[in-house]
């Protein structure tokens, strides 16, 4: 491509035209809208769920959180008795919810120790729930879901 200019004696001068891919400013805004897009999939696809603790993971999935309690509320509760003592060290926070419907949900925070502990074992919890009650891991979040007799204690 070229077009017709005026030179500077007055005739007139045949100049090649730049088409627009090969201008340097075509190069420079494609690869801000490049790095913008990859940016942005990034942080979108890979972003964590939002929730930072039992209750945001409770409020996430639609319950109404009727218990918050540190690991020391719970050791005095006895929820570290017996076989359960084992979990003791990776236990960082638990919330209980409920919905209407008379469903429940317990959500543990465990630290990064107690997520590989518990992950390793998540098949075998899984396959081992009582019909209706189900287990799985989100992040360092481990949750029981099921029928809200199940966090009743007699």
């Amino acid at each position: 491509m070229s077009a017709i200019t005026i030179g500077s004696d007055g005739t007139p001068v045949i100049a090649p035209i730049t088409p627009w891919y090969r201008k340097p400013i075509t190069w420079a805004l494609a690869l801000v809208l490049t790095a913008g897009l990859a940016a942005g999939l990034w942080f979108g696809v890979f972003a964590g769920h939002g929730a930072s603790s039992p209750v945001g993971i409770l409020q996430r999935d639609g319950y109404v959180a009727t218990e918050n309690l540190t690991p020391s509320q719970m050791d005095k509760l006895g929820m570290f008795s017996g076989d359960s003592s084992i979990m003791k060290p990776y236990v960082v926070s638990m919330a209980v919810g409920t919905k209407a419907n008379g469903q429940s949900e317990g959500v543990v925070q465990l630290n990064d120790s107690g997520r590989t502990f518990i992950g390793a074992l998540l098949p075998t919890i899984q396959s081992s729930m009582p019909k209706g009650e189900t287990f799985r891991m989100d992040g360092n979040f481990a949750i029981v879901s099921g029928p809200a007799s199940m966090f009743t204690q007699t």
